[in-house]
């Protein structure tokens, strides 16, 4: 008879679904999904301007983790190391879309969703075109530190970069940002 584990409790913290989950059990990394597709979705989305693309990216995100579990060194982390690839993943998209040229596409595609959707507003949509024609390492630092608000030092390990790195990509993003919103 298979038996499946009894649903994870609210006190149950992540590091404990995190040790469930590599032992094999699904319904504990389920657990861990429904308690961070939310905030990991709105990060993504953020950086693509798509939400059928963000869901995918998402979606991949999840995969992975759970493919790579027992890389995971603190299970305390499940969520910086979750971050950490869904950043990973949207830097890696973005770079290739940027190396064929297809920036303009991507944009123009940001447009469309946002049209699409009802919820967006010119100034979202504004940020978001801006945020897209950024230099993908200066837009997902922006928005980490800014929509996200991580410190330097939580955006320091999700990219596996010194501090020093971040607060100038930071400095550099911030100027970027402003000269593409005045434009």
């Amino acid at each position: 008879m298979n038996q499946q584990a009894p649903p994870a409790p609210e006190s149950e913290t992540d590091a404990d679904l995190v040790v469930r989950s590599r032992r094999g059990c699904r319904v504990a990394f389920a657990e861990l999904i429904r308690r961070h597709e939310g905030w990991l979705l709105n990060l993504v989305y953020s950086l693509v301007g798509s939400r059928e693309e963000a869901e995918d990216l998402v979606q991949e995100a999840f995969i992975r983790a759970w493919q790579r579990l027992t890389d995971l060194r603190d299970a305390e982390a499940f969520g910086a190391w979750l971050r950490s690839i869904a950043v990973n993943l949207v830097l890696v998209g973005r770079r290739r879309l940027a190396r064929r040229g297809q920036r303009a596409e991507l944009i123009r595609a940001a447009h469309r969703a946002a049209c699409d959707d009802n919820r967006d507003t010119d100034g979202r949509l504004a940020v978001r075109q801006s945020l897209l024609r950024m230099k993908p390492e200066q837009a997902v630092v922006l928005v980490l530190k800014e929509m996200q608000g991580l410190s330097y030092r939580e955006i320091a390990e999700t990219l596996g970069v010194p501090v020093g790195t971040v607060r100038s990509r930071l400095h550099y993003a911030r100027a970027s940002f402003r000269r593409l919103w005045e434009e």
